[in-house]
């Protein structure tokens, strides 16, 4: 299995369409061998293995919102990046430099 710092991903589904909306990305990703794994209420995850596509049902009349979640090595682990130090990092690389 190939190695990732995403961790999962997740998209907004209004009311309306969420069931349709999970159906139809378990059929268009099923050649990739996803299918549901996990389910609670107004939230689907979908995944090959593990739940990394998640579909929540949202109060709205248009798709909107995601989320994605990187995997990073603790403080302890990794000297170069800390989960305290992340962000700023990272607004300094897109906003500064």
């Amino acid at each position: 299995m190939m190695s990732s710092n995403i961790d999962h991903l997740g998209i907004t589904a209004p009311d309306g369409h969420f069931e349709s909306l999970v159906e139809w990305y378990k059929k268009a990703l099923s050649p990739l061998g996803y299918k549901e794994i996990m389910r609670f209420p107004g939230m689907v995850g979908l995944g090959s293995e593990i739940p990394d596509f998640w579909i929540t049902q949202k109060e709205t009349h248009i798709p909107s919102g995601f989320h994605f979640a990187f995997t990073a090595p603790s403080m302890v682990t990794s000297p170069r990046l800390s989960s305290y130090d992340f962000p700023f990092k990272f607004l300094g690389y897109i906003f500064i430099d």
